[in-house]
């Protein structure tokens, strides 16, 4: 049986560690039976309920397209830095595992730097052009006998929040992970400063596309369960759209005008896009990311771990 906004009335425990209480967000329509809950044990934020099969094929048969936000160039600056890195756990096998690899700006810096590039993806567009460009890639959920490796890296970036159970992603990766390779992603933060201000407002808590938010302690544990040595786990970045829409929409309520809204991406790429150019609002940039980190409180975690 599905409620009236097509979501399905059972229960859901937390899916990272089976705990049945939970804590309302704020801003919630439903303090007994909110869309998204937090975990009182692990603080993992989890939709009350996972989407149909269907839901997600509708979900992400148009995902990519042509009038998705341009890639900026400070993105591909900042990828051949974590090249920089991660090359060190180049072996003789030189090859990578892209999990979802999405528009495929991560694979693509991967190229350039060498490596054989491998990934997973769900739209189509996105597979026939990873073709065309020479990967070799899936379609859908990795099985057992699909791209068994071994890799001396798996990526996933802004993958683990889209499925109903990310371990199935981390144990995927770290059995196609060659001892001694590296799993490198990132992943938006359950304990992010926005989400304590706005709840369910902030935009990153977008049902089906994102189903789970992880925080750094549920992160932890779900890399050690499976056989993998965090390295580093970090938050870093705030985008400020969400809180700028949130007062303009109040501003707006109280004066019958018409409410105008920022896109969250695009702001964002604007916004570091000119931090970029300006060495000082770069400097700045770095202390505001060291602050985040050392509070866990940024917008995105990044981590890297090894097998």
């Amino acid at each position: 049986m599905s409620s009236a906004n097509g979501l399905a009335d059972s229960p859901r425990v937390c899916p990272i560690c089976q705990s049945e209480n939970f804590k309302p967000l704020r801003n919630c329509n439903d303090k007994a039976n909110p869309l998204w809950r937090k975990c009182s044990k692990c603080k993992t934020v989890y939709a009350r309920t996972v989407p149909s099969s269907e839901e997600l094929a509708d979900l992400y048969l148009d995902y990519y397209h042509s009038e998705s936000p341009a890639v900026p160039a400070f993105v591909t600056g900042r990828l051949r830095d974590v090249f920089t890195k991660l090359n060190n756990y180049r072996s003789d096998i030189n090859g990578i595992l892209d999990i979802g690899f999405g528009a495929g700006t991560f694979l693509d810096v991967a190229s350039r730097e060498g490596w054989k590039c491998h990934g997973t993806e769900y739209s189509p567009d996105s597979v026939k052009e990873a073709l065309g460009k020479g990967w070799v890639v899936h379609t859908g959920d990795l099985s057992t006998g699909d791209l068994v490796g071994p890799f001396d890296l798996v990526s996933a970036i802004e993958v683990l929040e889209h499925v109903a159970t990310p371990e199935i992603i981390i144990a995927n990766a770290s059995k196609r992970l060659r001892i001694g390779g590296a799993f490198y992603g990132t992943t938006p933060n359950g304990k992010s400063l926005n989400l304590r201000i706005l709840g369910e407002k902030w935009s990153v808590l977008s049902y089906p596309e994102h189903q789970v938010l992880l925080n750094p302690k549920s992160l932890r544990l779900l890399l050690t369960r499976n056989n993998l040595s965090p390295l580093q786990v970090k938050t870093k970045g705030i985008n400020p759209a969400d809180l700028i829409n949130s007062l303009r929409s109040r501003k707006s309520i109280k004066s019958g005008s018409e409410k105008q809204t920022l896109n969250r991406v695009e702001l964002g790429y604007s916004i570091n896009s000119a931090f970029e150019k300006n060495s000082a609002a770069r400097n700045v940039k770095r202390i505001v990311n060291a602050l985040l980190s050392t509070l866990g409180l940024g917008d995105s975690m990044e981590f890297l771990a090894n097998r």
